[in-house]
Formats: C-alpha cells, structure tokens, sequence
C-alpha cells in the first residue's frame, strides 16, 4: 500500500444521484448497511428547508440544498466514529449559479482525504455560453488525497459514456487531463432510462491512491442514476 495511506482497513465511499424524488432514505440507508459504506456522497437530494427531518441511524447527514427552487442538492452521509471537517467553498465556485458543490475532509493518520461532491446540471438548464470553474472544481492539495464525484452532465468516451459526446464533454476531458486527477469510471453505464443508457457521473482520484481505489455500479436503487461504490485501501481516522 502507499506510505501516505498505508493498508488499516477498507474505506468504503459511495455516490449516488436523484435518490429523494425516486429512492426512499429507507431505501439508501439498506444499501448503505449493506454494502458497509463508509461515506456517502448523494447528488439532487431534492430537499428545501421545509422538508422534514431525516433520520440516518449510524450516520452524520451533511445537507447542503440547492435554496433558490426544489431541484439539486447535495448531501454527505457519514459514519458516525470518522472524523472530518467541513471545508470551504472556493468563491470562484461559490459565486457560480450553475455548480452546486460540497467538499470535506477525512483525517488520516498521516495524509487527509478531501472528497468533493458536484452537481451541474444538463446544459440546457445553464446560461448559454457559461464557462464552469472547472479548474478550481479538479483542483487538489498537496497535503491532501482527494476524490472528487458527481454527476457532471457530461458526455465523453474517456469515463465510457454512450452519450453524445458535446462541448461540455470535450472541455471538461481536457481540463481532466489537465489536472492532477485520474478518471475511475470504469466500462459501465452510470444512468439508465428506458430511451437508454450513459454515463453522466464521474469519479476522479489522485495519482497516489488509483492504484488502491476500485470503482462499480450496483442497480440497488430506485433510481435512473445507479450508485457507484467506490472502495479505497485507507487508514482512516475513528
């Protein structure tokens, strides 16, 4: 294992999307059991502040609601013996109306895991000729390892998507490849609708730790969107 992550136990980190309009919390919380996820990020949680509160046994819930309508969200779900902190919001991210992001940190017991959580959505429901701080999105800590996953709306044949491949694709492959981060998505469609089937969400992980990261989808979930495990060979803070 790598020094700066050396093999204690298995980490386990899941992403999932659209799980508040078409999958019960019930639902996510057996698959969270059932797979022993460690983390969760979840994408267009769909919540407002007049939603009721949730319960999530065994797990802190991290809500970050999109605010200004009822789409988008965001959310952590995170057992309840790790240790993190909640980080900020790079403000070139912040002031962006068409990203919704959440980032925290995992103590390590020598480096810190960052996991950033992303939601865009499709290109249509965003301002024509926007450019998204992709960038500072990729971007990565030298003290840190970091995974970075969401649905991102975008199609390329880099993450193996059967979408058509757009400009949002093409930009954001080469920004990937630009950056610091390695794709994890595998060969294997992340949403499917009865029109057919794509890979609109994508994970991302440092160079030290790839080679100790696995990804797979899993159609558990009521949902379009499947949820991909994510298990990573970590020491971790509990």
């Amino acid at each position: 294992p790598p020094h700066h992550l050396p093999l204690h136990h298995q980490a386990e980190t899941q992403e999932t999307s659209t799980y508040a309009k078409s999958t019960s919390m019930a639902e996510l919380m057996h698959l969270l059991t059932t797979e022993n996820i460690h983390v969760a990020m979840v994408q267009e949680t769909k919540l407002t502040d007049k939603s009721k509160d949730i319960s999530t046994p065994g797990y802190s819930f991290i809500r970050k609601d999109r605010g200004k309508d009822k789409g988008g969200g965001l959310a952590f779900l995170i057992k309840d013996n790790i240790t993190f902190h909640n980080l900020n919001t790079p403000a070139t991210i912040k002031n962006d109306p068409n990203v919704e992001f959440q980032s925290i940190s995992i103590h390590g017991q020598q480096d810190n895991l960052v996991l950033k959580n992303i939601y865009i959505p499709p290109t249509t429901s965003c301002q024509n000729g926007h450019n998204l701080p992709l960038q500072e999105i990729l971007s990565s800590n030298a003290d840190s390892n970091t995974i970075v996953g969401g649905d991102f709306n975008a199609h390329h044949a880099n993450w193996h998507s059967n979408g058509q491949e757009e400009s949002r694709g093409r930009i954001l492959a080469d920004e990937i490849n630009n950056s610091d981060l390695g794709i994890l998505n595998e060969n294997a469609d992340t949403r499917v609708t009865s029109q057919g089937s794509s890979s609109p969400d994508i994970t991302l992980a440092s160079p030290a730790i790839l080679p100790y990261t696995s990804w797979r989808v899993v159609p558990s979930l009521n949902s379009d969107h499947l949820p991909i495990i994510i298990q990573l060979k970590a020491d971790i803070t509990t």
